[in-house]
């Protein structure tokens, strides 16, 4: 009846316990090396002999199957460097909490997800990303910042409801730290 994302799991004594060891072992998944060379390296190759296949033949359907492809590659290319950051965060020690704040973008058929993280008083981390397995709500949450050697930014925030991990290279952005740390401007936003 129940299924297994209700199991929890406690990472290394943190505050985060609510965090669905599914989760965290599909994001471990999805690091790994060899999954994401094969599915880039066959969606170029697919690509390639679906473009072929179009000046073969002349159909256009391969042509729109070789450009799907082609972007499923480059898709894979932008996004694989944070998915094995995020899975080497999950390991890291350094960590500290903040109350991050999570905008939605509504599309007439999708939604965007952006988070706004302060790592201090004068510097925000902004990025787009995917949740995985639960649907975020829009406003400010407390996170749990995970950081790795070597990468300015967090690679990987642990919330209560879920994980979450730059779809792409996240943007400094000093404009939203004052408006995070001061409760009444972000009220004041808020009722704007």
């Amino acid at each position: 009846f129940f299924s297994s994302r209700r199991r929890h799991t406690r990472l290394q004594g943190d505050w985060s316990s609510d965090v669905c060891s599914s989760d965290l072992h599909s994001l471990r998944q999805m690091a790994s090396d060899g999954l994401i060379k094969w599915l880039f390296r066959s969606a170029i190759g697919l690509s390639v002999l679906c473009f072929v296949c179009g000046v073969k033949t002349n159909l256009p359907p391969y042509y729109m199957f070789a450009i799907f492809l082609g972007l499923l590659a480059f898709a894979t290319y932008q996004t694989a460097p944070h998915i094995r950051r995020a899975a080497l965060a999950l390991d890291s020690s350094n960590r500290t909490t903040a109350r991050i704040e999570i905008a939605i973008d509504s599309w007439s058929d999708s939604q965007s997800f952006h988070a706004i993280v302060p790592v201090s008083p004068t510097l925000a981390w902004k990025f787009e990303f995917i949740p995985q397995g639960w649907k975020p709500s829009a406003g400010t949450v407390e996170a749990e910042l995970c950081f790795i050697p070597g990468v300015e930014w967090p690679t990987l925030l642990i919330t209560k409801e879920g994980i979450i991990h730059p779809r792409y290279e996240p943007k400094r952005s000093e404009e939203h730290t004052s408006e995070l740390q001061s409760p009444c401007n972000l009220v004041c936003r808020l009722l704007l």
